[in-house]
C-alpha cells in the first residue's frame, strides 16, 4: 500500500475509535478507569518499578490519576509530559509530587509546573494515552506523534 492509503486507513480507525469512546457515558469511563488503575497495582512489575512516566487524561482518555496517586504513596516517583513548545511534537517529563501540580499546557493539556524538576529515568513504566493500539502495542493516538 501506498504512504497516502495507509494514512487515511489510521485516519479512519482513530476516527472510528474516537466516536466509539466518545459514545461512553461519564459513568462507564469512571469504572473503566476504575478498573485500569486496580489493575496497574497488580500488575507483577508494580512492586519493583521505582519511576511511573503517567499523564494527565484528557476528555475521554482512561484517568489513571488514582493509579498515579497510588504510586506516589507507595514511595515511587511520578512524572508527568510536558510539550517543548506549542507547536513542538517533543516533550519531556518532570516530577510531580501530587497529579494537582499541573496548568494547562499546549493543546489544552494539563502539563507539570515550570517548578517541577526533570526526570530522565530510563528504568521506568511509561502510561501511554492512545485512541486504538495494534495487536504489537503500536499505538495510533491522536497523530501528532509524541509518544
Amino acid at each position: 500500500m501506498t504512504e497516502s492509503i495507509i494514512h487515511e486507513a489510521r485516519m479512519a480507525l482513530r476516527r472510528r475509535h474516537r466516536a466509539l469512546r466518545d459514545a461512553m457515558t461519564a459513568e462507564e469511563c469512571a469504572a473503566l478507569s476504575r478498573m485500569i488503575c486496580r489493575r496497574l497495582t497488580q500488575e507483577v512489575w508494580y512492586a519493583s518499578c521505582p519511576v511511573i512516566y503517567g499523564y494527565y487524561p484528557l476528555g475521554r482518555e482512561a484517568d489513571c490519576l488514582a493509579f498515579l496517586k497510588q504510586a506516589l504513596a507507595d514511595g515511587k516517583q511520578v512524572a508527568l509530559p510536558r510539550m517543548r513548545g506549542a507547536g513542538s511534537a517533543e516533550m519531556d517529563f518532570y516530577a510531580v509530587a501530587s497529579p494537582d501540580q499541573v496548568a494547562e499546557g499546549a493543546f489544552h493539556v494539563m502539563e507539570p509546573l515550570l517548578t517541577c524538576p526533570p526526570v530522565r529515568e530510563e528504568t521506568a513504566v511509561v502510561l501511554v494515552p492512545g485512541v486504538v493500539f495494534d495487536p504489537a502495542g503500536g499505538r495510533y493516538g491522536y497523530g501528532k506523534g509524541c509518544y
